[in-house]
This record gives C-alpha cells, structure tokens and sequence, in this order.
C-alpha cells in the first residue's frame, strides 16, 4: 500500500465520520494552539504592574481573563477527547463489522490464516490503530500552529534571542 493510497484510506474514514473528526480536530487544535494565551496574559499582567502597559485592562480584569481561558482551555479538551473517542470507537466498529462480514462470506470450510486467538487480537487491536492514527494529525497541527505563534510572539519581543534559542 503506497502513501497515495494510505492517504485516501485516511480520507475515507474522516468522510464516514461525519462531523465528529472535524469537530475533534478543531477542538484539538485549539487546545493545542492556544496554549500561548495564558503567557500573553501573564505578560499584560507583568506590565500593567510595571507600568508599562499601553492603556488597557487593570489587573483583575487580566487574571479573571486568565482563569476563564483555563475554563475554556479545559472545556474545549473534555469536548476534543469526547469527539476523538467517539471516532475512534466509530472507526474501529466500522473495520471490525466489515472484517468479520468478509470473513464470514467465505465458504464454510475455509478457515482464517492464523489461530483465533491471533485473528481477534487482530480484529480487536489493528482496527483500533487504524481509528487512532487519523486522530493525531490535528494535534501535530495544533502544535505547530503554537510554535509559529510562539515564534512571532518571541521574535516581536526580541529577534536576536529568539534565533538563537530556535536553532
């Protein structure tokens, strides 16, 4: 099976499941991605206690941002792990019922392969690594999403600095 071929896999499973990766995913890379916010606010929060805050907030008004982001932060992973579990269990039902509808439209004398034993740790572990593969591109997204905020964030504070700590 080439990477072609794979990929079209993948992109069938995420079609069968409807709205539940592409919810999963954008919970995940939120979650992922946003993990910049709370420093942004801690750092509003520094100046504003420096003084040297462009006018703004006061600095209640920044920490009770900061506590409702973390509830946010928090929500969106409870609902991005409710979504990726759901289409993982989506994913591995659908390969386990179309394997064992498969195997069972074979002629009656013909047996599996392998022992049982190896056909249902098959059945039961490969069909749950294939519904948990797609699940972790989102997340390779988030975070990549961070670094590149991060690295601007870094980069408007101090350029010099921040090449050297990146490379």
């Amino acid at each position: 099976m080439g990477t072609r071929d794979l990929a079209r896999f993948f992109i069938r499973l995420t079609r069968f499941s409807g709205r539940v990766f592409w919810l999963h995913s954008a919970f995940a890379i939120f979650f992922a991605g946003s993990r910049v916010v709370p420093g942004l606010l801690t750092q509003a929060i520094f100046d504003d206690l420096t003084g040297e805050r462009p006018a703004g907030f006061d600095v209640g008004t920044l920490l009770a941002a900061t506590i409702l982001w973390q509830i946010v932060r928090i929500l969106s992973s409870i609902s991005g792990q409710y979504y990726g579990r759901t289409f993982f269990l989506q994913q591995m039902l659908t390969l386990q019922s179309n394997t064992l509808r498969s195997m069972l439209r074979l002629p009656g004398a013909t047996g599996v392969p392998v022992s049982s034993g190896d056909a249902v740790n098959r059945l039961n572990h490969d069909a749950g690594e294939v519904g948990d593969f797609p699940l972790w591109v989102p997340w390779v997204m988030g975070h990549a999403l961070f670094a590149i905020i991060a690295f601007i964030v870094m980069a408007r504070i101090n350029l010099g600095l921040t090449l050297v700590v990146v490379l």
